[in-house]
Parts: C-alpha cells; structure tokens; sequence
C-alpha cells in the first residue's frame, strides 16, 4: 500500500499561489502553482508511491504555510522546515549551499560553485538550481547571472521578481 501524502495551495502574494506536498512528516515540495492540475499530476508522477490527498490541516503543511506567510509580511528570512530533498548528491549540496546564502545577498551560479567548493561547476549549479523542488525555502531566487542581470529560473520569472522585491531587490 502507499504512503499517504498532503498537499494545499496556499496564496502568501495576490500575484503568487504556492503547493506545498508533505509525506512522512517532511515537505516534499514547494513549488509555484500556473497549472494545479499539471502541478499535482506532475508531483504524483515525481513521487509514486505516495497517494497524495488535499490536506490544508496537516500539521506541517501548517507549519510551512505559516513560515511563508511570515516571509510574505517581512516577518520571516529563515526557514525552520522538515525538508526532503529528492536529488543527486551534488544536486543536495547545490541546495544545502543555498539555504545558507542570507536574506537580501545576491549571488552569480560561478559564486554559489566556488560557495560550494567546485569552482568549475557553475553550468551544473545552474541545472541543480534550475531542478529544485523547495521554492522560497531554498532560496533559487537569489541567484541571478554572472552579469548582474536577472537570469533564469526555473519556475517562472515573474515569480523570481516578486522574491526579489520582497527582499529588497528591483532587477
């Protein structure tokens, strides 16, 4: 039989609705939400032996949601949330390295590699960034290209700037 998984929708930002999937007393993802069909089809096929039901009074969903909504009202610029990470080694590492970069520090993918020790790795930090399921919490947004300008994400960019604004940034 499968594990049971939860997941809500939370909406910490008018322009902004965020899923949040726990399983097994752990956040399995905080992702922004365009499609929430594609969102949660995408979340079963990613993790297929959970059966994930709509859930907004599961405690940690609780909790996760109550530390965003504290990021959104300038309240919060740490995070203190069971999270688990589904990834390679280095993609954890990429990750675990972001979560130390503080609120409001911006940095380029070649500062995060040379941050993690792998100074040669800026293309595969920018995959690792680019496939993290933990948004807000690991903090993707902060990484903006080598020039200074924006850069990518991987989610969306509107979302991108809406972090970075929130955190003091107008790129």
């Amino acid at each position: 039989m499968n594990t049971p998984g939860n997941w809500a929708i939370l909406q910490p930002h008018k322009d902004l609705e965020i899923l949040i999937a726990v399983a097994l007393e752990s956040v399995q993802r905080i992702c922004y939400v365009s499609n929430k069909h594609q969102q949660l089809s995408q979340l079963e096929s990613d993790h297929p032996t959970f059966y994930w039901q709509e859930n907004p009074k599961n405690k940690t969903i609780r909790l996760a949601a109550q530390q965003i909504n504290q990021f959104f009202l300038s309240k919060r610029k740490t995070f203190d949330l069971p999270l688990s990470f589904h990834g390679t080694d280095f993609q954890k590492l990429v990750w675990t390295g972001l979560m130390k970069v503080p609120f409001g520090d911006l940095l380029s993918y070649g500062d995060l590699a040379n941050y993690i020790d792998k100074p040669k790795a800026a293309r595969a930090v920018g995959g690792a960034v680019s496939n993290c399921n933990h948004l807000i919490v690991v903090p993707c947004h902060r990484v903006i290209a080598g020039n200074g300008t924006i850069g990518g994400f991987g989610c969306n960019l509107h979302v991108k700037r809406i972090l970075l604004e929130l955190e003091g940034h107008n790129l």
